[in-house]
């Protein structure tokens, strides 16, 4: 099988050597191929001028401590701030990620988390900063509009 991919559309072509149409046919995607690309990277860290910063990865593997509990206005970062439609708490996680070092995010289906991110990544690109976004599922950052 044969599979060119220039743009997001793909092209596939197969060899049939028996004559007429398959029976059945099942299109897999490797996504291996994020695994691997994810390897190449993290065999550079810290050499020189990679991006990740060796304090912050060292906290998940119990290395050092983040700073939390810091107080701070998303107000300066994120645009209309007063007026965005969000409730106590989402907004106390905006503040929250914009001032501390990490942020856990959880909350079940339908509580605007999807929003909240969208917040903290405005914020934290406004203050020149990356942001590294996990999820247990790909679904989940997918659905994510950054």
């Amino acid at each position: 099988m044969s599979r060119v991919c220039p743009t997001a559309r793909c092209a596939s072509s197969l060899p049939w050597t028996s004559g007429g149409s398959p029976g059945n046919v099942q299109i897999r995607d490797d996504e291996s191929v994020s695994s691997r690309v994810l390897a190449e990277r993290l065999e550079t860290v810290g050499q020189p001028q990679h991006p990740v910063r060796l304090e912050s990865a060292g906290w998940a593997v119990g290395r050092g401590t983040p700073g939390l509990g810091r107080t701070g206005s998303a107000a300066r970062w994120v645009a209309n701030w007063p007026s965005l439609p969000l409730n106590s708490r989402q907004r106390l996680a905006v503040e929250r990620a914009l001032v501390d070092d990490v942020l856990f995010l959880w909350g079940p289906p339908g509580t605007g988390k999807t929003d909240v991110i969208g917040h903290i990544v405005e914020g934290s690109c406004r203050q020149g900063l990356s942001v590294l976004f996990l999820a247990p599922t790909k679904v989940a950052v997918d659905r994510t509009r950054l």
